[in-house]
Parts: C-alpha cells; sequence; structure tokens
C-alpha cells in the first residue's frame, strides 16, 4: 500500500503569547500527539456555523477532508522552542484545495483566529502537514488548537520556565532579568553604629544566602522593574521570602538590590537576602520569580 505523501508547510503564526514560527518540516514520522475532543472544542462549530452532523470533515462536492492527527507535545516550559503538526487529508474520491482558518482558544475565552492553514491541492488518500519547528509560547496557560470545522483539536499546557543560574530571561514586554548562583554563610560581617565590625547571625540557628539578581529596561519606555519581593527561594516542599528591611549593611557584599521604575536602557543590579536552614546547599534550592500580567501568567526559576 503506498504511503500517502506529506509535505511541510510554513506556519506564520503571532499573537495571545504565541511567537512567529519558521523552519521547514521532514517527511519522515506518523501522525501523532495530543488530540482532544473537549465541550469547549464543540463551540467551534457554533462559532463557525457549522453542521455538528459533518462530524470531523470539512466537506466539499468531491474532496473530503479531515485531520489525519496532531503532532503537538501535551506539556511545555514557557519561552521553550518545540515543534508542532497538524496532518490534514484527503478522504474523498477528488483532489482539491485546502484552505481552513487556524483557531487558539485559551480557559474562559472564546475561539481566536491567528492564521490560516493554506495547503494547496490535495489529492485523494493524500496528507499534507502544516506546522513549525521553531514555535514559542510566552504565558503559562491552557492552550487548545482547532483548525476550520475540523472537529479533532489538539491541547497544550504551558508551564513555568526552569533555567541555569546566569541565564537570561526576557519578558514578553522586553525586561531582562539574571538571577546568579547564590552565596551561602553562616554569618556576616557589618559595621555598627560605632563603625565597630560585628557578626550578624540568621535568628533561627540556619544560614544566610546572598543572591545577585541583574536587570534591565529594554522595554524601550520607562517602567517598573521587577522588585525584590517577586523573587522567592524554593527548597524541597517550602518557600522562603527575602528578608525585609535590612539594618544592618553587610561588609563586602556590594549593593543591595533595589527595584524601581527604570528608564529604557537602565540597567541594576545587587543581591537578595535569604535565611534558610543549616545542611541546605545550592544544589537543593531554586530562585523563583513570578508575574501576573493583564496578557497572562509569567514564571522562572534559576537553579544548577
Amino acid at each position: 500500500m503506498q504511503m500517502p505523501k506529506r509535505r511541510a508547510v510554513i506556519a506564520g503564526v503571532s499573537g495571545l503569547g504565541l511567537i512567529p514560527m519558521a523552519g521547514c518540516l521532514g517527511d519522515e514520522g506518523d501522525p501523532v500527539g495530543s488530540v482532544e475532543q473537549t465541550e469547549d472544542s464543540a463551540e467551534v462549530d457554533e462559532q463557525q456555523n457549522v453542521d455538528s452532523e459533518g462530524g470531523d470533515q470539512q466537506t466539499q462536492e468531491g474532496p473530503t477532508f479531515a485531520i489525519a492527527g496532531w503532532d503537538m507535545p501535551e506539556e511545555v516550559q514557557i519561552n521553550e522552542e518545540f515543534s508542532w503538526r497538524v496532518f490534514i487529508e484527503n478522504r474523498g474520491d477528488e483532489k482539491g484545495e485546502f484552505s481552513a482558518p487556524l483557531y487558539l482558544k485559551l480557559p474562559g475565552s472564546d475561539w481566536e483566529e491567528i492564521g490560516e492553514v493554506d495547503l494547496g491541492e490535495i489529492s485523494p488518500g493524500e496528507q499534507e502537514v502544516y506546522g513549525s519547528d521553531s514555535a514559542k509560547l510566552a504565558y503559562i496557560d491552557r492552550y487548545e488548537f482547532a483548525v476550520g470545522d475540523l472537529r479533532e483539536t489538539a491541547v497544550l499546557q504551558t508551564i513555568s520556565a526552569r533555567i541555569s543560574w546566569g541565564s537570561r530571561y526576557t519578558t514578553p514586554a522586553g525586561y531582562e532579568i539574571r538571577v546568579h548562583s547564590p552565596r551561602l554563610a553562616d554569618s556576616y560581617s557589618y559595621l555598627d553604629y560605632s563603625g565597630v565590625p560585628n557578626e550578624k547571625f540568621p535568628e533561627n540557628g540556619g544560614q544566610w544566602l546572598f543572591v545577585d539578581v541583574f536587570v534591565k529596561n529594554n522595554t524601550g519606555q520607562a517602567r517598573l522593574s521587577p522588585s525584590t519581593r517577586d523573587f522567592v527561594l524554593l527548597f524541597g516542599n517550602q518557600q522562603s521570602d527575602p528578608e525585609g528591611f535590612i539594618l544592618d549593611d553587610p561588609i563586602d557584599y556590594g549593593p543591595q538590590f533595589d527595584g524601581g521604575e527604570l528608564q529604557p536602557g537602565v540597567e541594576r543590579e545587587g543581591w537578595i537576602l535569604f535565611e534558610v536552614p543549616q545542611g541546605i546547599s545550592v544544589d537543593d534550592i531554586r530562585i523563583a520569580w513570578s508575574d501576573t500580567t493583564i496578557e497572562g501568567e509569567l514564571s522562572v526559576g534559576w537553579e544548577n
């Protein structure tokens, strides 16, 4: 039996955190992946005035089109590059042109058209492929995709990004954030009111953790930077917030991190102080930053 032909088609999609896709796909592989028929996906039919009795096929006078399968990951980190594909098959007796909108739906929202799946002519028994090898999503959410009135949908869940110490994370607005590998200390030195050096120990018998944070405003306009309270320390199943107002400034640790409104191009760097239990090492911890915007949820963690 002759296998259906598969041709790569570049998908150019933008909006709702979907970064424009580019790149050619190979011809290998069978259509697999996350395919889901949900209650929400039935709304595609209603919003596009489709006869629900048409099943998962888009029928013209001769050709009959159907989704042969999706190749879509079930879960990816935000800003993580991934590949996705949808296989469209002509199950009719005549060749025909296939073109249909590509839809995206987020929880609590309506279907939104984000592109056009234009595959040209497909012969009977053949498949064409639409997708990308360089897609990214910027916000944490549940994304459901549909093609035209074809009823099989694909669902993808995005989760918090996890990157290594010192790696750069850039928010969709353009703020650059870097968190460097922490320094642990049983105590730190400071000068008292008379200028005499003293040692500061954690009140609960733990250890200090200093983490250096760097931010730069590349948004093109004056914007609030991430603040000290936006960063938290995670270890095991526990979370620790930064120390509050610090009266005893550490010696030889440089400036404390100070967020605020920064003008375009301005950068700021400094340490944030946490207290952690004894026995905790840098390998055990993650520093997380998160933010809630109008567009969606952002979250990234730095770790070994």
